[in-house]
């Protein structure tokens, strides 16, 4: 889900070899969520999204996402002073003013240890895990349960 066409043919056929169909749709996320009732999917994925948004609103998009799927996945920035040093040395990688001045304020709006968490409503039919991935992701993965057969 994007406002504008961000994903390369590359992105895709990485998706096809796992023989997953993909379908990206070009809407806000809340109110494709609250709008497509009846839309169902696999997974849902999310980089660099939920940073943007208020408790308020993540909230409301976690409880929409477990009516949706049954596996979500997001990597958000890691927000830690050793993230914001990084920002201040991304000129040695040729970013320019404006890249490494919205990296430092993505920084600021990361998260942490059980932030997320904490958003994400309880419910015994998911489990939900976040944590670091690296130096400067913070990774966020939640999935349903399987339901017992009988």
């Amino acid at each position: 889900m994007d406002k504008q066409a961000a994903s390369d043919n590359a992105t895709f056929d990485g998706f096809r070899k796992l023989r997953c169909e993909v379908e990206i749709v070009h809407a806000e996320a809340l109110d494709w969520l609250r709008e497509a009732r009846d839309a169902r999917a696999t997974a849902i994925i999310s980089n660099l999204f939920l940073h943007h948004l208020v408790e308020e609103r993540l909230r409301e998009l976690f409880q929409r996402i477990t009516d949706k799927c049954c596996f979500f996945a997001a990597c958000e920035p890691r927000r830690t002073r050793f993230s914001l040093l990084g920002c201040r040395l991304l000129w040695a990688i040729g970013c320019n003013r404006v890249t490494r001045h919205d990296a430092a304020i993505s920084v600021r709006a990361g998260f942490a240890k059980g932030e997320l968490h904490r958003l994400w409503m309880p419910n015994p039919d998911w489990t939900f895990e976040e944590g670091p991935a690296g130096w400067f992701t913070w990774f966020v993965c939640a999935y349903r349960r399987p339901q017992p057969t009988l």
